[in-house]
């Protein structure tokens, strides 16, 4: 099963939060050839993340996208979402780069979001896939 990263808007993340975000799945043994990040501005880029299986949100940005909520990120983060457009789960976060605005408390729920998302992959935590409309 394979994990996406989508980030969108104009920031994007940095080398050193890529890593740390790495090393987050390095800690959980989930391979890094298992998760890949997208770093995306316009629509057109959904069709390259449909067919993996969790996608993390990464900022309000991508949540708004992804999940498709009139939510405040706050309000939303770490609600498991299914998106019937993509055939895909998304979990939204805070965005990661906020670690350089010292906002650490957000930080450790995107640590905790990421590391639920390998959870799920790896079938730690269960979750129902949803029915077709009938």
């Amino acid at each position: 099963m394979k994990l996406a990263l989508v980030d969108y808007g104009d920031t994007q993340c940095t080398n050193e939060v890529l890593e740390i975000l790495e090393g987050i799945l390095d800690e959980k043994g989930f391979s890094s050839d298992r998760a890949t990040y997208f770093h995306a501005s316009k629509a057109a880029h959904l069709s390259e993340i449909k067919g993996y299986d969790v996608v993390v949100a990464l900022g309000s940005d991508a949540m708004k996208k992804l999940c498709k909520v009139d939510r405040t990120l706050k309000e939303y983060a770490g609600c498991m979402t299914y998106n019937p457009d993509m055939n895909t789960w998304v979990l939204p976060t805070y965005h990661p780069n906020g670690i350089y605005q010292e906002k650490y408390a957000e930080f450790d729920f995107t640590y905790d979001h990421v590391r639920r998302a390998v959870d799920v992959l790896d079938g730690v935590l269960p979750f129902r896939t949803p029915r077709a409309p009938r």
